[in-house]
C-alpha cells in the first residue's frame, strides 16, 4: 500500500474509532427494555460498534508500526524545502501587509516575491510583470465582478484610487 493511501487509511480508521466510541457511550447509557429471555435493543448494535471499534484499532496499531519501521530503514529524513517555509512567511507578511500598505500593492509585492520564490530562474522584471497581471486580474474579479470593496486606504490617500 502506498504511503498516501496508508495515511488516509489512518485518518478514517481514527475516525471511524472515535465514531464507535461515541456510539457505544450512547447505546450504554441509552435506557433499553427487553423481554424476558430475549436480547436487549442495544445489544446487536453493541456488538457491531465493538467489532467495528477493534478493527479500526488494529488498522491504526498496524499502519503506525509500519511507519515507525519505515523511518528506522530511512538513514536520512525527508527535509522540507526551505522555500516553503519562505512562502509561510511571506503569507503572513502579505496578510499583515494588507491593512498597512493596502491589498493591491500587498498582492502585487507578494506575487512577484512568490513568483521569485518558485523559480529563482525568473527576471524580476518577468516577476513584475506576472504580479501586475495577476493583481490586475484579481482586483477586476473582485471589485467588478463580485463587487466587494478591499482595503486599498493608502493609494486612495495617494490619490491614485478614488
Amino acid at each position: 500500500m502506498e504511503k498516501d493511501q496508508r495515511f488516509y487509511e489512518l485518518i478514517t480508521s481514527v475516525g471511524l474509532a472515535l465514531l464507535s466510541c461515541f456510539l457505544l457511550h450512547s447505546a450504554f447509557t441509552a435506557k433499553s427494555t427487553s423481554s424476558p429471555g430475549m436480547m436487549a435493543a442495544m445489544d446487536f448494535p453493541k456488538a457491531i460498534l465493538f467489532s467495528i471499534l477493534s478493527l479500526s484499532l488494529y488498522l491504526i496499531i498496524r499502519n503506525l508500526l509500519i511507519w515507525r519501521s519505515e523511518a528506522a530503514k530511512s538513514e536520512k529524513g525527508v527535509g522540507t524545502d526551505k522555500r516553503v517555509w519562505f512562502t509561510v512567511g511571506l503569507i503572513i507578511a502579505y496578510a499583515l501587509a494588507w491593512n498597512c500598505i493596502s491589498f493591491s500593492l500587498a498582492t502585487l509585492a507578494y506575487i512577484a516575491v512568490q513568483a521569485k520564490i518558485l523559480d529563482r530562474g525568473l527576471k524580476w522584471l518577468n516577476c513584475f510583470l506576472i504580479s501586475l497581471l495577476s493583481t490586475a486580474a484579481v482586483l477586476a474579479a473582485f471589485r467588478v465582478i463580485f463587487k466587494v470593496a478591499l482595503s486599498e486606504e493608502l493609494l486612495v490617500t495617494l490619490g491614485v484610487l478614488y
